[in-house]
C-alpha cells in the first residue's frame, strides 16, 4: 500500500513531467505553459486543484500541438476530475486506469481513435463524455464502470457497440448522435435506468422491439435517419415525455401508433430539435 507521504510526492512528481511534457508541445507554437500549472481557483479554467495536499481536479484544454499525455499522468491517484477536451490528442495513457477515484472523465473535441482497455479500471467514473473524435470502436471493458451515469460517444465513427455497454445499469443518459449506425444498437435495451437517449444523425433503418424495454425513458432523439416504420411496441413506453423522428422516411402506417403517443401525452416532433438539446445528447 502506499503511504500517504509517498503519494502525495508521486503526484508532485507527475505534475512536473506533465508540465515538461506539455510545455515541449507548446513551445513549437511558441506558446508558454507555466500559466497552466498551478493550484487554481475554481474561476480559471486550465491548471490543477489540490485539496487536502492531493491533487483533487485537473484541467487542461484548448492547448495545441499536445497529441500525447506521459504515462505518469495515472499516479495522480487522487485524481476526481479529469477534463481534458480541445487539445489535439491521438490517444490516452494505459495508466489512465489506475486512477481508480476519478468520477469524471471528459475528452470531447480530440483526434482519439481508441479509448483503452484500461478505462474499466475506473469503476468509481460518473461521467465519460468523448464527442467529437474519430473512435471506431468502444472497448468491452467499458462493460466494468459500473457508476456510470453519463456516456457521450457523439460525432464519431462508430457503428457497433460492445455487448458488455448492456451491462451499465446505473446509466441515464446516452449519446450516440453523428456516428454511422446503421442498425439500432439492440445492447441499449438492457439500460433499463436510461432516461434520456440520442441517436439522430446516423442511417438507422429499423428500431427493435425491445425499444420498449427502456421503462424509464422519457426524452428519445432519433431524428434524421433512414426509419420508416415505428414499432408497435413503442406505444407502451409509459414515461416516453417526448421523441424525436424528423427528417425520417416515416409511411403514412404510422399515423395510428403516432396518434397514440400523443393521446398518452408523448411529444411527438417533426421539426428541427433545438440545437443546445441536440447537443446535450451527443
Amino acid at each position: 500500500m502506499i503511504s500517504q507521504k509517498n503519494m502525495i510526492s508521486e503526484e508532485k512528481r507527475a505534475i512536473q513531467e506533465l508540465q515538461a511534457h506539455i510545455n515541449k508541445g507548446l513551445q513549437l507554437y511558441g506558446e508558454d505553459s507555466d500559466h497552466y500549472f498551478s493550484n487554481y481557483p475554481e474561476a480559471i479554467v486550465n491548471g490543477y486543484l489540490v485539496i487536502e495536499d492531493r491533487v483533487r481536479k485537473l484541467m487542461l484544454m484548448e492547448l495545441s500541438g499536445v497529441a500525447t499525455l506521459p504515462e505518469s499522468i495515472g499516479d495522480l491517484r487522487s485524481l476526481e476530475e479529469l477534463w481534458l477536451s480541445s487539445n489535439q490528442l491521438r490517444s490516452i495513457p494505459e495508466s489512465i486506469g489506475d486512477l481508480k477515484n476519478l468520477k469524471i472523465l471528459k475528452l470531447n473535441f480530440n483526434n482519439l481513435t481508441e479509448i483503452p482497455d484500461s478505462i474499466g479500471g475506473l469503476t468509481e467514473l460518473e461521467t465519460l463524455s468523448c464527442y467529437n473524435n474519430n473512435l471506431t470502436s468502444v472497448p468491452d471493458t467499458i462493460g466494468k464502470l459500473e457508476s456510470l451515469d453519463h456516456l457521450g460517444l457523439g460525432e464519431n465513427s462508430l457503428s457497433r457497440l460492445p455487448s458488455t455497454i448492456g451491462s451499465l445499469k446505473n446509466l441515464k443518459t446516452l449519446g450516440i448522435g453523428k456516428n454511422k449506425f446503421t442498425t439500432f444498437p439492440s445492447e441499449i435495451c438492457h439500460l433499463t435506468s436510461l432516461i434520456q437517449l440520442s441517436a439522430s444523425y446516423n442511417q438507422i433503418s429499423r428500431l427493435p422491439d425491445c425499444l420498449c424495454n427502456l421503462a424509464s425513458l422519457k426524452i428519445l432523439n432519433l431524428d434524421n435517419n433512414n426509419i420508416r416504420e415505428i414499432p408497435a411496441s413503442i406505444t407502451s413506453m409509459v414515461s416516453l415525455g417526448k421523441i424525436g423522428l424528423a427528417y425520417n422516411p416515416l409511411t403514412p402506417s404510422n399515423r395510428p401508433i403516432i396518434a397514440t403517443l400523443k393521446k398518452q401525452g408523448t411529444g411527438v416532433s417533426y421539426g428541427t430539435w433545438e440545437k443546445s438539446q441536440e447537443k446535450f445528447f451527443l
